[in-house]
């Protein structure tokens, strides 16, 4: 079958599709991306094909002027700070404006892939569940869709209801139809997580989460020797960090420990400003996570849902420090699973942190947690056999 993989351009809304894109390719599918022109070249070295479109979020709210970016950061921040139980729920005028900036994006997303959808005349299209656009494209032209889950948790049930008014309007003008009914949704949340948090209403087949990563980065190679101390791992994620000093405050907490610390500051930060720190520290770029997740004892993050998912998939305790998006449910589903802690990051210091680590590697009861979680995961479906069952939708 012919399939239409389309992602907006992030690394945190890529990187879900990408284990089941290769088990499609892998069973003999002819699939191609529709993403950003900067992952053209990788994708095409992993044998898909590429179309460019549905850009990056992140960069076009950067192009705004400073006062409109910081506002409408500050909106979706209190919005899913309210989903995760970090805040109070904000005003309807500003779930409705987060709405209203999803379903410019969404629109937009949508009207790009609508000549692409013509043009390949898929059997399937398949999107990470953030680009509402690609589904909606899809039904315009009857052709069937699954929605991967890059927001783990999915969308709280009050933005749903609020996104309704800009998805009928653009829906009203891309086709006469009745507005379509929610399709697939191929779910890497194992049970027994954030299963109380869930809002999402779609049909629902699971899929154990892989963490994966792209060739040509390899883990230095003190990672993998033995050692004597607990190595805890670091990662924000792969954007331009927001706040560098609660993040130095951070790693500054656990420089005063007795473990051994890996930063990882992705592609978009330099390591070299990382200076004055203990030989206990090492600063690097980007790292696979599905390379250095078997070798840490802790995993220190943002909580990003491929982070989340992957320490998940390892069996690796965790500290969440939530600052954007969806970040906030998965902190709040990580405490409450008993798998590790969250801090806010308004409240991150140096002893913050230092004793939340020291309590995570010394309680044996969140280890004992997140290795049920990762047995619960492995037990989950594998992609080649989720590909089977997509098969018999087309």
């Amino acid at each position: 079958m012919k399939v239409l993989v389309s992602s907006f351009a992030e690394y945190g809304h890529l990187y879900p599709l990408m284990p089941l894109a290769e088990a499609m390719r892998d069973a003999g599918h002819s699939v191609t991306f529709a993403t950003g022109d900067e992952f053209t070249p990788s994708l095409r070295e992993l044998g898909f094909r590429t179309v460019t479109a549905v850009g990056s979020i992140s960069e076009a709210i950067n192009r705004t002027d400073h006062d409109a970016r910081t506002h409408t950061t500050q909106a979706q921040t209190a919005v899913w700070a309210a989903a995760g139980g970090a805040a109070e729920l904000p005003s309807p005028e500003v779930i409705a404006e987060v709405a209203a900036v999803s379903g410019f994006f969404t629109a937009n997303a949508c009207r790009e892939l609508l000549p692409v959808v013509d043009e390949i005349r898929p059997d399937l299209v398949v999107y990470e569940d953030a680009n509402i656009g690609a589904g909606l494209a899809g039904a315009a032209r009857g052709v069937p869709s699954v929605a991967v889950s890059a927001i783990l948790l999915g969308a709280p049930a009050f933005l749903h209801a609020a996104l309704a008014k800009p998805l009928t309007a653009l829906w009203t003008e891309i086709s006469s139809a009745e507005f379509p009914a929610p399709q697939l949704r191929v779910d890497t949340r194992p049970a027994g997580f954030g299963d109380d948090l869930v809002d999402v209403v779609a049909p629902r087949t699971p899929m154990r989460p892989v963490p994966w990563g792209r060739t040509g980065h390899d883990l230095p190679e003190w990672v993998t020797e033995q050692r004597t101390r607990p190595l805890v791992y670091v990662t924000m994620g792969s954007v331009p960090f927001a706040d560098h000093d609660r993040i130095r405050a951070a790693v500054g907490g656990l420089a005063t420990l007795p473990v051994d610390v890996l930063v990882s500051v992705g592609d978009k930060n330099d390591p070299a400003m990382w200076t004055g720190l203990p030989d206990s520290v090492k600063v690097t770029g980007f790292v696979r996570q599905d390379l250095v997740l078997p070798h840490v004892d802790l995993a220190v993050h943002h909580g990003g849902s491929g982070t989340t998912t992957g320490c998940l998939a390892h069996g690796v305790p965790q500290l969440a420090l939530p600052w954007m998006a969806d970040q906030f449910q998965n902190a709040l589903a990580i405490d409450l699973a008993c798998v590790g802690q969250c801090i806010q990051y308004e409240e991150v210091t140096a002893q913050t942190v230092a004793h939340a680590v020291r309590d995570l590697l010394e309680t044996e009861s969140y280890r004992s947690s997140a290795r049920k979680l990762r047995e619960t995961v492995a037990a989950m479906p594998p992609p080649a056999e989720v590909v089977a069952h997509l098969e018999t939708l087309v």
